[in-house]
């Protein structure tokens, strides 16, 4: 049987996708440091939003969420290659065949106009599937990752401000400026 982290699990904040958290993902790890065992934590601190590819034995939920973001990935490189004129086969990663519901909100999300609320939506599917795994883990390292990706989701989110978002585009914009001269 899975060891059970009861009271770690029922001190952690209620974390809410549009809501800054009152915890950040390394104070979470640090949390975690004295109640879980070091091959938990391994797997609780290895698990990213980032590089979600597995290298090696995981745990179940890290397995599934490589699994989903190998086929978003891959999704959206279609849909963007589609869009582009570009052959398909070089841009993605080996796995399963894509899945025909999330290739329809891919579709929808890929029509945005605005690349934030592209973003936020996308950041909204990962959500989801996370709350979906969630049900079957409640107090156990499965519950672990989870909440440490959907940390990592949020801070992604909270990394767009406007004021960021004016600066890039100032330097995108000068930069093309120097490549036309």
């Amino acid at each position: 049987m899975a060891v059970q982290y009861y009271y770690l699990v029922s001190s952690l904040p209620l974390l809410k996708i549009n809501e800054e958290p009152s915890i950040t993902s390394s104070d979470f790890i640090g949390l975690c440091e004295p109640w879980v065992g070091k091959k938990d934590l391994s797997m609780v601190s290895g698990a990213s939003i980032e590089e979600p590819f597995l290298k090696g034995p995981s745990h179940e939920v890290l397995r599934r969420w490589s699994d989903f973001e190998k086929n978003l990935r891959n999704t959206l490189v279609v849909s963007r290659a589609k869009k582009l004129g570009l052959e398909v086969k070089h841009f993605t990663r080996s796995g399963d065949d894509l899945d025909g519901a999330l290739e329809q909100k891919v579709t929808e999300i890929s029509q945005e106009r605005s690349p934030f609320t592209a973003e936020r939506k996308l950041i909204g599917l990962r959500w989801n599937f996370l709350d979906m795994l969630e049900s079957d883990h409640h107090f156990d390292a499965g519950y672990l990752i989870i909440y440490f990706l959907k940390l990592q989701l949020i801070e992604r989110l909270n990394r767009f401000t406007k004021e960021r978002g004016t600066t890039y585009f100032q330097k995108a914009v000068l930069d093309s400026d120097r490549t036309l001269q």
